[in-house]
């Protein structure tokens, strides 16, 4: 079991939320951190400007990447 906790204090994986967003022709997959998806959710969508360079712009904010 020690071997184990040692393992979980040392590991630098971090669990992210997947996202597709559709955006004309262009799909992007974005992944937000787990810890950050619930804001991430509620600034995107309740957000005026659907715009690439606004959702982008989120997605920086909250540590997010594009892929």
């Amino acid at each position: 079991m020690k071997f184990l906790n040692e393992l979980e204090e040392h590991s630098t994986k971090k669990a992210y939320q997947t996202y597709i967003f559709e955006h004309g022709i262009e799909k992007l997959t974005l992944l937000i951190p787990l810890a950050e998806a619930g804001k991430f959710q509620t600034e995107f969508f309740d957000a005026p400007d659907k715009s690439k360079k606004s959702l982008l712009e989120v997605v920086k904010r909250f540590g997010g990447k594009v892929r």
